[in-house]
């Protein structure tokens, strides 16, 4: 990524002049949480006994922060970066910094040829304040959170994902691209389990008429654990497109991944991960994207999966997709459904492949001028395979896990969120933000579900007018 930015910054400043620009800022806030460890209520430990229950607490945060761009004609770099020292009222032991940054780099070659790079960076102890996905046939707009965490501890963990990406158009609406993702987690947590990704892809759109396109993609994955099994996947999908007029497009499509977590009967001994063996995703679909007028837009798929799994009995189901999208003079609302084949095999929960189901919708509005206000509602449910390191344990001592038929072979968890939020700006340099959120899970396991309430209030100061230089 260092040699990527290199270029970048070398080509904003050779071949044109270049405008610089800096916006410190900072903020003072407080946020409470009534779960700070994510614990269950009346849940008991293996012997019966029954465990603390939820404990609250306040975190006073303090966060300087800027952001720094430099662009030129064909080329440009920014930078957001924000450091936060979160002291804990209660538990003091618990206070740390948190880190969180971006960079974006940018430059045309020529008229349609463009090479981007981005890095997210974030360094925190919150459970829940990391959350990231790479499940490629799950939308990426997804509304519920895309890692159902449950690791509860406050040690700080580390997330760094980097990206590079080609793209060339050529023709009003042909283009392929080229995009290598690197991802690298940290944690300091026990349970936690470092890990490093590399996820190379490549995709074409190419129109045959006015009438007739096709989209196809594909990727593979390579994924190296500390303590799990390695993972080598590969994806890939081909979409057909039919054009009946301005407004709508019907189109067929077909998703195919195949996954090989490279483990044996020995790793299910010391493995977090609940299941090891290897599987084949099909999942053929049909599918509708319909502009139905100037301020609404709606896209549906309809169709199945199945998985083959190497041991398990294989799994199917319904897949599909539902967006409909309303634009509003102020603001936005979205209706989002969906359902198939999700998978958790990289995520700090690893634990693996489900048959999932969501719906949420989402808005934003501009109440008056310098007043946004924001929510959401959200419902997941995940179907878990049976747990493969309950089965092995079963047959090496019978009876060592009890009564199998009782056990947590089969896992479900059912997630619920809501929130608002409110950003209100007195002045240029002058904001305040309020924000409310709640989520719960249920799951077949005890001791994995847990609900919590969570509002956030901070002020924020920045200059009016940020520091610029032309050269």
């Amino acid at each position: 990524m260092a040699a990527a930015v290199s270029f970048f910054l070398a080509a904003a400043t050779s071949a044109f002049g270049y405008q610089l620009t800096f916006q410190p800022r900072i903020s003072v806030g407080l946020e409470y949480t009534d779960n700070v460890f994510l614990d269950p209520d009346n849940a008991k430990d293996v012997n019966g006994n029954p465990l603390p229950g939820p404990v609250d607490d306040f975190i006073y945060t303090t966060t300087p922060g800027f952001t720094a761009e430099m662009l030129s004609r064909r080329s440009g770099l920014s930078l957001d970066y924000d450091f936060t020292y979160a002291a804990y009222n209660d538990f003091t032991d618990q206070n740390n910094w948190r880190h969180s940054a971006s960079l974006s780099a940018w430059t045309e070659f020529s008229r349609g040829m463009r090479l981007e790079a981005n890095d997210a960076f974030i360094r925190t102890e919150d459970p829940l304040g990391g959350a990231r996905n790479f499940e490629i046939n799950r939308p990426a707009d997804s509304i519920t959170p895309q890692d159902p965490t449950t690791i509860r501890s406050r040690e700080p963990y580390s997330e760094n994902t980097a990206s590079l990406r080609f793209t060339h158009q050529f023709g009003r609406e042909n283009s392929y691209f080229l995009e290598y993702v690197n991802s690298i987690r940290a944690d300091d947590d026990p349970e936690g389990d470092d890990s490093i990704e590399h996820l190379p892809s490549a995709g074409l759109t190419y129109w045959f008429g006015p009438r007739w396109g096709t989209e196809v993609q594909g990727s593979y994955e390579h994924s190296n654990f500390d303590i799990n099994p390695d993972i080598r996947a590969w994806y890939a999908s081909l979409r057909m497109i039919r054009r009946l007029s301005r407004r709508l497009e019907v189109f067929g499509q077909y998703r195919h991944r195949v996954v090989d977590q490279k483990g044996d009967l020995q790793d299910l001994l010391t493995t977090t991960r609940r299941t090891l063996e290897d599987y084949k995703v099909y999942s053929p679909e049909v599918g509708m994207s319909y502009s139905i007028s100037h301020d609404l837009a709606m896209e549906a798929t309809a169709g199945f999966f199945y998985r083959d799994n190497d041991v398990t009995d294989s799994q199917s189901g319904f897949s599909g997709t539902f967006n409909l999208t309303k634009t509003l003079r102020r603001g936005s609302t979205r209706l989002y459904g969906a359902a198939g084949y999700g998978e958790s095999l990289t995520s700090r929960s690893s634990l693996g492949p489900s048959k999932f189901y969501e719906i949420g919708v989402t808005a934003n509005y501009e109440v008056i001028r310098n007043m946004q206000i924001d929510g959401f509602v959200s419902y997941r449910r995940d179907e878990y395979d049976e747990d493969q390191r309950l089965l092995l344990a079963d047959a090496v001592a019978p009876g060592a896990v009890g009564d199998l038929s009782q056990a947590d072979l089969g896992r479900d968890e059912d997630r619920y969120g809501a929130g608002i939020g409110m950003r209100y700006a007195f002045r240029t340099w002058l904001s305040c933000t309020l924000n409310y959120s709640y989520q719960r899970v249920n799951s077949t396991r005890d001791i994995d579900e847990y609900d919590e309430n969570r509002a956030t209030f901070f002020i924020t100061l920045t200059p009016p007018r940020p520091w610029r230089t032309v050269r």
